[in-house]
């Protein structure tokens, strides 16, 4: 069976204006996100990790139109989305949800959880037809959407405080499922949530994907959360993705230095695990408003050379389906 591409994005780029002085003049920009290239697989989990400030939450939302591109474009199951105007846009918004990272901002706390739940379907007209008996469609479609995160119908007139973190964020993906789409961008669902809660939400997350055949664009910095749900891994750097593969191939096997050290500094709670291998990064992570030239990771890397301060290296395959953004990835493998 032919893989399907919902999602295409290429050369995408937001750059933040940094201003100064009493005329708010520009003098430099943050380059949240660099030249992304990126396909997204109809069906599939890809996970998206890297350091804070690297760009992966801005990558959700400037693929999901909630904020404006720099540049680039962005390709929803065949049709490019960068350019439509609100009105063009507002039946794909239906198709393409997100699920935040923090459970106890993200609800409205005026609003019951039936209101939460409902207001999507009535901003797109999916309410319709119910006013004539008392608006009992809505109200059973609200039901079925708390019963199917495991909630209980009871507490849809209870209001986002009366809730722990776990049932807020089941709440939240109710809603992002309210509208049945094909996409739900997860911007670290689970970062704010005890250990215990996270397992229940992530497996949620997997019955829900097959139930309703849902893709993901999972965004975390958990490296032992995002294996346990994708099926592909993109590594981010400063913006840029320097590597992406089948999960499996990125763990035993990273073709990037970075993407290298980030897994070898993952915990292992092992007391017999040799930990005198691990790849251990210096420095801090550059300034994106001021990257450095070349490759942006050569300040850091272990294996940098004279060609890395010069020229950027391209995403290339290295191995089948499994990309990476080094000069010598080969002698990584």
């Amino acid at each position: 069976m032919t893989e399907k591409t919902l999602v295409q994005i290429k050369n995408l780029a937001k750059h933040f204006p940094i201003r100064k002085g009493f005329f708010n003049k520009q003098v430099g920009a943050v380059r949240a996100l660099d030249g992304i290239n990126l396909d997204i697989i109809e069906g599939e989990t890809l996970g998206l990790v890297g350091e804070s400030g690297c760009g992966k939450s801005t990558l959700g939302r400037v693929m999901l139109r909630l904020m404006p591109a720099s540049q680039g474009s962005v390709s929803f199951d065949g049709q490019e989305i960068m350019a439509l105007d609100a009105k063009a846009m507002k039946p794909l918004r239906k198709q393409m949800q997100i699920v935040f990272q923090n459970p106890y901002a993200s609800l409205d706390p005026r609003m019951t959880i039936a209101q939460i739940l409902a207001e999507p379907l009535e901003v797109h007209g999916m309410s319709k037809g119910s006013s004539s008996d008392g608006g009992s469609n809505l109200k059973a479609e609200v039901t079925r959407l708390i019963e199917l995160v495991g909630l209980p119908k009871e507490m849809l007139d209870r209001y986002p405080h009366e809730f722990s973190g776990g049932q807020r964020q089941r709440i939240g993906i109710a809603r992002a499922l309210a509208l049945k789409p094909r996409l739900i961008v997860a911007d670290e669902p689970v970062s704010a949530l005890d250990v215990s809660v996270q397992a229940q939400i992530l497996n949620l997350l997997l019955d829900l994907k097959k139930e309703f055949n849902l893709t993901y664009l999972f965004i975390a910095h958990n490296l032992d959360v995002v294996r346990y749900i994708s099926d592909r891994i993109a590594v981010m750097y400063l913006g840029r993705i320097v590597e992406i593969g089948p999960c499996k191939d990125v763990y035993e096997k990273p073709l990037h230095p970075y993407a290298k050290a980030l897994i070898s500094a993952a915990p292992v709670p092992d007391p017999a695990y040799d930990r005198s291998n691990r790849v251990l990064l210096q420095g801090d992570l550059p300034s994106p408003a001021n990257p450095p030239s070349g490759c942006a990771f050569h300040t850091r890397c272990p294996i940098a050379r004279e060609i890395c301060k010069q020229d950027t290296p391209a995403l290339r395959e290295i191995a089948p389906g499994h990309k990476s953004a080094c000069h010598f990835a080969e002698e990584l493998m």
